[in-house]
């Protein structure tokens, strides 16, 4: 049974789960942690009149952006869904995203991926306890059917990861008492350009 003197010593001891002793137990596989996403979209808008007739309006397109800069994230990511930061169809490479100085531990996924995105820069971040890869960079069109984008402007310096993930562990790949390689097909490598 765990007791208070043995709760927050990192070890999930007998007695010890996630409700009783969060500090040291993560709950089942299939619980979700926190993510963060910074996306682009396009919006494409159509006018209507009373009567029915349609006529085409405007498009315009939105970019996100970010600056992280001195944090830690515990517990991100969404478990094979979602990394704990997406920068996604990010257009504009001189409205630059930043990430520096951050610290991510024990993911319920991959650490940072940038899709289909220009301008982002993720720099000093410590990565301990994530899915591989720990930092993905995806090239992809914009917008679905669209042209692809070249990965542009996007810059990883002075990061580290640690992975500690392993088969048929708590974070394994057992889902539902079934065996499966969901979680161990993405580990092509801690760095990882498609």
């Amino acid at each position: 049974r765990a007791t208070a003197s043995s709760c927050g010593n990192n070890v999930c001891q007998q007695g010890e789960n996630s409700k009783s002793c969060p500090a040291d137990c993560r709950g089942p596989v299939w619980e979700y942690g926190a993510a963060i996403v910074v996306a682009g979209y396009a919006e494409k808008y159509t006018l209507c009149s009373p009567d029915g007739a349609c006529a085409s309006g405007y498009e315009r397109v939105v970019t996100g952006q970010m600056t992280l800069d001195s944090v830690e994230l515990a517990y991100f990511g969404q478990n094979n869904v979602r990394p704990g930061v997406l920068f996604q169809n990010i257009r504009d490479v001189f409205k630059r995203s930043t990430m520096r100085n951050v610290a991510m531990h024990h993911g319920y996924s991959q650490g940072v991926t940038i899709q289909a995105s220009r301008g982002v820069t993720v720099q000093g971040t410590v990565l301990f306890r994530s899915m591989l890869p720990a930092f993905q960079i995806i090239p992809g069109a914009l917008t679905p059917g669209g042209p692809g984008v070249a990965p542009e402007g996007i810059v990883l310096t002075r990061n580290v990861a640690v992975s500690g993930i392993y088969w048929e562990t708590h974070r394994g790949a057992s889902v539902n008492g079934m065996s499966s390689r969901l979680k161990l097909d993405p580990m092509i490598g801690m760095y990882h350009d498609e």
